[in-house]
């Protein structure tokens, strides 16, 4: 979905061209499990009757449920504390690396960067779903009709007033005149990237 022209005139002048871009945050059913469906199922698929360790990838609700989230396999956000991902980029020969030898194709490099970018933009794993409160993303903010404007700075000092939607792994996502955008962290001023983390937080109010 493209931004309305005024809308990209207005970034263009209070904005670096690089500052914001708009969100499109990856989606586990529709990026993610057709590698898993490929790759993965002779060990963890509901279809195939398998379950190996518990995990389940093609159930999204129980996927979601018992693998996404706090010390789960999927910490949305956090590659780094995630074991699904550290599993899959094991070397092929290591006993724990997924899948174990001769029970699948190895993920390409390509798909293996394409699961931590998804965790990274926080393990979305069914945009389409019907949003619940108790299944948000991590670090989201309020409903929409309770987020405030806010004003944001960048390093060079420009200001967009956008409110806050949530942080999303090195990224900050702003809605602006109904438009989603992702906004680097680091791009922004010192002042701006505490309050972006205060709210992530819930420590201040909206």
């Amino acid at each position: 979905m493209k931004p309305l022209p005024a809308l990209c005139i207005a970034f263009a002048i209070f904005t670096p061209s690089a500052w914001v871009h708009q969100a499109v945050a990856l989606d586990y059913k529709k990026d993610i499990l057709p590698i898993f469906d490929r790759k993965c199922f002779k060990c963890h698929s509901d279809r195939e009757g398998v379950s190996k360790g518990s995990l389940i990838l093609d159930d999204l609700e129980e996927f979601e449920k018992y693998s996404v989230g706090p010390n789960h396999p999927v910490v949305p956000g956090d590659p780094e504390k995630s074991d699904l991902l550290r599993f899959i980029e094991l070397p092929s020969d290591d006993n724990d690396a997924m899948p174990p030898s001769g029970k699948g194709e190895p993920l390409s490099d390509k798909e293996k960067e394409l699961v931590r970018q998804w965790i990274v933009e926080g393990a979305v794993v069914d945009a389409n779903k019907k949003d619940k409160d108790d299944d948000k993303p991590m670090n989201e903010a309020p409903a929409l009709a309770e987020r405030k404007v806010m004003s944001w700075t960048n390093a060079q000092g420009k200001v967009i007033e956008a409110a806050f939607l949530r942080l999303s792994g090195d990224s900050v996502e702003l809605l602006m005149n109904g438009k989603a955008y992702k906004v680097p962290l680091a791009s922004l001023s010192s002042e701006s990237q505490a309050q972006a983390k205060s709210l992530a937080s819930g420590e201040s109010g909206l």
